[in-house]
């Protein structure tokens, strides 16, 4: 107890419901895509091209949804990217055609 006597004070949290059902959508179409991107690996440009202009997958980080290609791997990813010159927080969203052409062109080695 402090020596002001009772300061215990009551914080009104506003529902967050639909904050977290907006998360999980997102995450689980997220998911899906990258399910998706692996099940089908010789689209990947046409499969990142339409990824870029969907609002829930422009987001996604682009190692993440090439550290799960079998090809290419975690540690691969990573130097994938650093060859081509991007960020490794590079999202799917600000890919530029030539960016989506290099990977897709890298990871059918």
């Amino acid at each position: 107890m402090s020596a002001g006597g009772n300061t215990t004070k009551h914080f009104e949290v506003p529902a967050r419901d639909e904050d977290i059902a907006r998360i999980a959508h997102v995450r689980n179409s997220r998911s899906e895509f990258i399910s998706r991107t692996v099940s089908m690996p010789d689209d990947l440009v046409t499969i990142l091209k339409q990824a870029r202009a969907d609002n829930e997958l422009s987001g996604l980080l682009v190692v993440k949804l090439l550290q799960e290609l079998p090809s290419v791997g975690k540690v691969s990813a990573r130097r994938l990217l650093a060859v081509l010159g991007l960020d490794e927080f590079a999202q799917v969203g600000k890919l530029t055609d030539d960016d989506i052409e290099s990977l897709a062109a890298e990871c059918s080695k």
